[in-house]
């Protein structure tokens, strides 16, 4: 068994502005555990625990899905509190294409391969503890989301592996965008 999940790893620069924004919530009261930048990585369907003798099925399928598709740009725009304001359990960045490509990718994903899609997003942190939530609140909407519009050309399989110091994901296969 792999746990896998499907999804789109950032460009450089807008991997690091998006580390920016973590930075920013650096100075606010919370406690919580950011997602390391090299796993920055925008979700479209959580796999969980796949059979390996089904990996080479969901690698052609996520081909098939990634050729159908025409490479596109999409933007991270604004933060967003999990589930919800009131007892927020994850901090991530919602994002966006005009052409709601990344809306119908994660349908299609869905559809043909599975999994648990959520809209959209950017996971930033997780949260354990926040000490003054009024006050991080009213912070949070006073931030300023600074990430440049960026090119989505591949969409990949993703193996996570937990480890003590926090996951490790590499990618098992990419689907180019044509």
């Amino acid at each position: 068994m792999t746990r896998c999940f499907i999804g789109i790893f950032l460009p450089e620069k807008a991997r690091n502005e998006v580390i920016g924004i973590q930075n920013e919530l650096k100075g606010l009261p919370i406690d919580c555990k950011f997602v390391e930048p090299e796993n920055l990585h925008i979700c479209l369907s959580f796999l969980g625990d796949v059979d390996d003798e089904k990996i080479e099925e969901i690698k052609q399928k996520l081909a098939g899905i990634g050729s159908s598709v025409v490479k596109f740009k999409a933007i991270a725009h604004k933060l967003k509190l999990i589930p919800t304001e009131r007892y927020i359990r994850v901090i991530a960045l919602d994002v966006f294409d005009e052409q709601k490509i990344l809306v119908v990718l994660s349908k299609n994903i869905r559809e043909q391969i599975g999994g648990d899609a959520k809209p959209p997003h950017i996971t930033l942190c997780r949260v354990k503890n926040i000490t003054n939530k009024s006050l991080f609140v009213e912070k949070v909407k006073d931030l300023k989301i600074d990430v440049d519009e960026f090119t989505v050309d591949k969409i990949c399989l993703i193996k996570s592996e937990l480890r003590r110091q926090g996951p490790v994901y590499s990618a098992l296969s990419e689907a180019s965008l044509p």
